[in-house]
C-alpha cells in the first residue's frame, strides 16, 4: 500500500527518489499548464507517485491547476494515493452510474471514507459537485486517521461549520496552514479546492517529497542575446552580460540561462525568476515573489534572499554568502548547494526540504510550520533549531 510506504519508508529513500524523478523530468515538468506555479513542485510529487494521470486524456500533457476538484476526481486521488482496492460489490450510489469514477466512488465508500451527499438517506454522491475546502477537510481527516485538533479553534472563520473539527485536525497535522498568508487565520470552509491546491494538500497529508522540475527550455528564436532595455527582464535572456543590477519587475517571468550580472539580481513582488547556469556577482533578492528557481551550476557571489512570497528553490548552485529564507508560504527546496556562509529557514509555511548541501557556517532553522525535512548536510558550524537533525 502507498499509505505504509509514506509511514515506513526511510527519509534518505524519499529524497534519493525525488532526486532520481527531478533527473529525469523533462524541461518545465510533466504537464505544461503548470509552469511558474507556487504548486508546480506539489503537482509532480503526486504524478511521481501516480496519483494524477493528468486532465487531458489521452494526452494528458495538462494537469488544469486552476480547475476545481469535483467529487469524482477526489475519490480517483485518494483511491490512488491509498490503493483503496476493496469496492464492496459495487454501485452504492444511485448518481454515479456511468461515471468514469464510478469504481473509485465504490472503493472509496467501502473505505469509509465517503458516506455520500444527500443525508440522510445518503443514495448520491453528487460525482460533479465541486468540492469545498471544509469538505476537502473531511476526506482527508478520515482518509488518513486523524485525531489530534490541537486544542481546537485553529481559524477565525469556520466557527459553526459541520467541518470545524475536522479543519482543526487537518491544520494540527500540518496538512493546511490557512487560506490567507501570512496571517493565516482562516480557513475559507466554503471557498473550492483547486486542483493544484489539492495537489498540496496531498503531497503534506502523504509525506511526499515536492519535485521541483527543470525550467521550461526557451528556444533559439525565444531567447535573447540583446541586453534588456533599462536593465528590467520580462522575458528570456541567454549568454549575455549585464554589468549593473538586473530586476525583474512586478508580475514579470524572468529566465536566464547562462547569463552573467555583475550586480545583483532583485525580483519584485508577484514576479519569477528561473536562473539555470547564471553567474550572479552580487546577491539574489526577492520580496513577495512568486517564485525563485536558481540551479544547475549557478555561481552567486553574494546571499540568495527570499522572503515574503511563495516558492523558493535553490539546488546544485554555488552561493558565496548565505541563503536566507523566510516567511514564504510555498514549497522551499534547498539542496546540493556548496554556500560560504549560513542556511537560514524561518517562518515559512509551506513546507520545506533542506538535502545534501555543504555548509561553511551554520544550518539554522526556526517557527517553520510544518518543520524542515531532509538530511545529508554537512555543516562546518552548528545545526540549530529544526534543522538539528538534518
Amino acid at each position: 500500500m502507498r499509505l505504509s510506504r509514506v509511514l515506513g519508508i526511510s527519509l534518505v529513500t524519499v529524497l534519493t527518489v525525488a532526486t532520481v524523478a527531478t533527473a529525469q523530468l523533462a524541461p518545465g515538468g510533466t504537464f505544461s499548464d503548470d509552469d511558474g506555479s507556487v504548486h508546480e513542485a506539489d503537482i509532480e510529487a503526486i504524478a511521481a507517485e501516480g496519483i494524477t494521470k493528468g486532465c487531458n486524456p489521452p494526452d494528458n500533457t495538462l494537469f488544469c491547476p486552476g480547475d476545481p476538484v469535483t467529487r469524482g476526481q477526489m475519490a480517483a486521488f485518494l483511491v490512488r494515493a491509498l490503493n483503496y482496492t476493496d469496492d464492496g460489490g459495487g454501485d452504492h450510489f444511485t448518481d454515479d452510474d456511468g461515471s468514469i469514477f464510478e469504481q473509485d466512488i465504490d472503493r472509496l465508500h467501502t473505505a469509509g471514507v465517503t458516506v455520500g451527499c444527500n443525508p440522510p438517506t445518503n443514495d448520491r454522491y453528487c460525482p460533479d459537485s465541486s468540492v469545498t475546502r471544509g469538505q476537502m477537510a473531511a476526506f482527508l481527516v478520515r482518509a488518513m486517521n486523524y485525531t489530534d485538533d490541537g486544542g481546537g479553534d485553529h481559524f477565525t472563520d469556520d466557527d459553526g461549520s459541520v467541518f470545524e473539527a475536522d479543519i482543526d485536525r487537518l491544520a494540527t497535522a500540518g496538512v493546511t496552514l490557512g487560506c490567507n498568508p501570512p496571517t493565516n487565520d482562516q480557513f475559507c470552509p466554503n471557498a473550492e479546492v483547486t486542483r493544484e491546491q489539492m495537489a498540496s494538500f496531498l503531497t503534506r497529508a502523504l509525506g511526499l517529497t515536492p519535485i521541483p522540475p527543470p525550467p521550461p527550455t526557451s528556444s533559439t528564436s525565444s531567447t535573447s542575446t540583446t541586453l534588456p532595455s533599462g536593465n528590467s527582464c520580462t522575458g528570456a535572456l541567454g549568454a549575455v552580460s549585464i554589468d549593473d543590477d538586473l530586476t525583474v519587475p512586478s508580475g514579470a517571468t524572468c529566465d536566464l540561462a547562462g547569463t552573467t550580472v555583475e550586480g545583483n539580481v532583485i525580483v519584485a513582488s508577484g514576479a519569477t525568476l528561473e536562473a539555470s547556469g547564471v553567474s550572479v556577482d552580487g546577491n539574489v533578492q526577492a520580496d513577495g515573489q512568486a517564485a525563485v528557481t536558481v540551479d544547475s551550476d549557478s555561481f552567486v557571489g553574494g546571499d540568495v534572499q527570499v522572503e515574503n512570497g511563495a516558492a523558493a528553490s535553490v539546488s546544485s548552485s554555488d552561493i558565496d554568502g548565505n541563503i536566507q529564507i523566510e516567511a514564504n508560504a510555498g514549497a522551499i527546496i534547498v539542496t546540493d548547494n556548496i554556500v560560504g556562509g549560513d542556511i537560514q529557514v524561518n517562518s515559512n509555511t509551506g513546507g520545506a526540504v533542506i538535502t545534501d548541501n555543504v555548509v561553511d557556517g551554520n544550518l539554522q532553522c526556526e517557527s517553520n510550520n510544518p518543520a524542515p525535512t531532509g538530511g545529508g548536510n554537512t555543516v562546518a558550524g552548528n545545526k540549530e533549531g529544526q534543522c538539528s537533525g538534518l
